[in-house]
Order: C-alpha cells, then sequence, then structure tokens
C-alpha cells in the first residue's frame, strides 16, 4: 500500500459472521479500498496503514465492541462512519479535529466519546439507543443530532441543557409516549428545529418548547395526539418572547378533534400551520391570536365551516375533503385570499365571489 498520509476520514463497513470484511478510509483527498484484514486473535479484524504502521482495531467479535479510544495517529481524523456491524459498544478516539460521527444499521446500546469542540453532528439511526449516550450530551459544541429510528420510550428534555450551540434536533421514528419537560430553563436556546415525527405521543404540550427562543420549526406528523396544550413548566429569566421565532408547524396524520388556535397566542410570528388528516370537526379562534398566519392547511378532516374570519393574514387556505356544504358555511377575512375546496359536498358556482379554486391537482400537490 503506498504512503498517502495522515488518515482524516474513515468509513467502516463491517458485517460479522459474514465472509468479506470491507474498510475504506480517505487520506489527504486520496480513497483506499481495503477488502482483506489480518486476524491477529480470534475475533478480532485489523487493518494496517503503511508504512506508518497504524493499527486500527475495528471490530472484537467476541464482545460486540468497536474501540477505537487507543488508537494513535488518528488526531487529524475528521469523520467516522459505522454501518451494517453487530457492534452494541463504541468507544470512540480522541480527535480534536472531528467533526461528524455516524452509526446507522448497528444494535448500539452505549457510546464513550471525549469532549470534543469541533464535533458538529451525530446521526444515530436504527440503534438500539433508549436515550442520548451521555458522552454524547457532554459536547456542547454539537449543532445537529439525529437519533431516530431507535428505541427511545420517554425523553427528558433536560438532558439537552449541556447543548447550548444545538440548533437541529430530530427524534423521529422512536416509540416516544412520555415527554418530561426541563425544569431548569435552559434547555437549548439556540435550536432552531425540533422533528418529532412518527412517534406515539397522544399529547403534546408546547410549553415544553419554551426555553427554545431561536425556535422555526416543530414536526409532528404521523403521532397519535388527540390534546394539545401551550403550558409553560417554568418561567425563564429570559426577556426574550417565547416563541419569537416559530414560523411553521407540522400537525398532519394525527386524531385532533379540534383545532384551538388560542393554544398558539404566543406565536404572533407563525406563519405556517398544517393539520391535515386529522379529525377536526371545529377550528377555535380568537381575534389577534395569531395574526401572520398566512397558510392554512386542514384537507382530510371533518369540518362543516370554515370560519376564518379572524385571520386577517391568511391568503392560501387548503381545505379539501371535508364536510362543507354551501357558501354561508365558509367566512373569510381576506377576499383575495385563495382556497382549494375540492372533495366537499358543494354547488362549485356558490363559491364564485371568494375565488375559490377547485382543481384537485392543486389540492393534492400543495396540502402536503
Amino acid at each position: 500500500m503506498e504512503k498517502v498520509g495522515s488518515m482524516c476520514y474513515i468509513t467502516l463497513n463491517v458485517m460479522l459472521g459474514k465472509a468479506s470484511h470491507s474498510f475504506r478510509f480517505h487520506c489527504n483527498n486520496e480513497t483506499c479500498e481495503i477488502d482483506h484484514y489480518n486476524s491477529l486473535t480470534e475475533g478480532s479484524f485489523v487493518f494496517m496503514h503503511l508504512p506508518l504502521t497504524v493499527e486500527v482495531l475495528i471490530i472484537s467479535e467476541s464482545s460486540g465492541q468497536l474501540n477505537l479510544s487507543s488508537v494513535q495517529h488518528l488526531h487529524g481524523l475528521q469523520s467516522i462512519e459505522l454501518y451494517n456491524s453487530d457492534v452494541k459498544t463504541v468507544s470512540m478516539p480522541t480527535c480534536y479535529a472531528l467533526s461528524i460521527v455516524a452509526i446507522i444499521n448497528v444494535p448500539l446500546h452505549s457510546m464513550s466519546l471525549s469532549v470534543n469542540n469541533a464535533l458538529r453532528k451525530i446521526i444515530f439511526k436504527n440503534t438500539a439507543l433508549t436515550a442520548i449516550p451521555y458522552s454524547v450530551r457532554q459536547q456542547s459544541h454539537l449543532i445537529d443530532l439525529h437519533l431516530t429510528n431507535s428505541r427511545l420510550r420517554t425523553f427528558r428534555f433536560d438532558s439537552l441543557v449541556n447543548l447550548t450551540d444545538l440548533c437541529g434536533l430530530d427524534l423521529s421514528q422512536n416509540h416516544l409516549s412520555t415527554l418530561i419537560p426541563d425544569h431548569t430553563g435552559r434547555c437549548c436556546p439556540q435550536l432552531k428545529e425540533v422533528s418529532l415525527n412518527r412517534n406515539r405521543l397522544v399529547y403534546f404540550n408546547f410549553g415544553l418548547l419554551a426555553t427554545m427562543k431561536q425556535l422555526v420549526s416543530v414536526l409532528l406528523l404521523q403521532n397519535s395526539l388527540r390534546s394539545l396544550s401551550n403550558e409553560y413548566p417554568v418561567q425563564s429569566a429570559d426577556t426574550q418572547p417565547v416563541f419569537a421565532s416559530l414560523t411553521s408547524i407540522i400537525l398532519t396524520y394525527n386524531l385532533l378533534p379540534v383545532l384551538n388556535l388560542t393554544l398558539f397566542v404566543d406565536m404572533k410570528a407563525l406563519i405556517e400551520l398544517h393539520v391535515n388528516n386529522n379529525r377536526l370537526e371545529h377550528i377555535e379562534i380568537k381575534p389577534g391570536q395569531v395574526p401572520s398566519l398566512k397558510c392554512l392547511k386542514v384537507c382530510g378532516n371533518a369540518l362543516h365551516t370554515l370560519n376564518l374570519i379572524d385571520l386577517p393574514e391568511l391568503i392560501e387556505i387548503h381545505a379539501s375533503g371535508n364536510q362543507i356544504r354551501s357558501e354561508q358555511d365558509v367566512h373569510l377575512a381576506n377576499s383575495n385570499a385563495t382556497i382549494c375546496i375540492a372533495d366537499n359536498p358543494i354547488e362549485l358556482d356558490m363559491f364564485s365571489i371568494f375565488k375559490l379554486f377547485f382543481t384537485s391537482e392543486m389540492c393534492s400537490s400543495r396540502a402536503k
């Protein structure tokens, strides 16, 4: 093997119990493929980075461990990815340049990771994790954290208090049914997007997110939500308005029977609200509560009326697939607003004065 310089990127692609083990690493803009290994001890596989003679222990099959913590000459390592392995425990090296860690399709139970000021993104996907590992929760400069397709059932927001630079949190496709608030008032002041899609939430309190003053988007698609609230578990010492930056909420594919816009009274910047494919029979609103709302999507519900007279900025409404029967059931504040209302039991010409758009194609393409 030719000398290619110091290692800066390594991808481990390991399938225990299979005949082949392949490793790829990237050094000084050159990619080296290794399709064989030296078995120095039973159940252990290593590859050699020659002529520097850097030995990296990849897998100890008997213990199900990946241990890079004692490996030298990895200080310039920038990214580590582990895919399709039977590893249950990972010990990461001290790499001061390490910025990305990805562990995908691995039955990971625990992970040891030194504090690293360069680390910006961690991805756990399809693992056996039931919580964010302690060593990950200490990475104060982390910007993006993804823990998806895993085994979270309960999540504590106070586990994030040390992640002061976190901007993106994705906990989609777990088994979450319980969310425990942060009573310190210090959780994720820089967080911009939180995704809780495809979990098992029946109830959600937006007050859990009140300490996240930079929050822009909340994604709650495809849970089993039957009720919402907005109660603050703790009063923050920060005088910045709550939800001052929140512009988008996605509640599509849940079980909500009522959309109570009074819950969003603190969300003065809210522009877009998606509540498609729920069980809505009624929308409750009072004047001045969501003054910036421009786009409302409530397709695939059971609404008989659409009284939106108290939403003066609303210019785009998607309400196809409801039970609206006559023009007297629709009230808009803005005469220039466009509304998509296909698949309702109404006479089309009764809505001409509202400049309604009835094309099913527009509804299906823009209601998502």
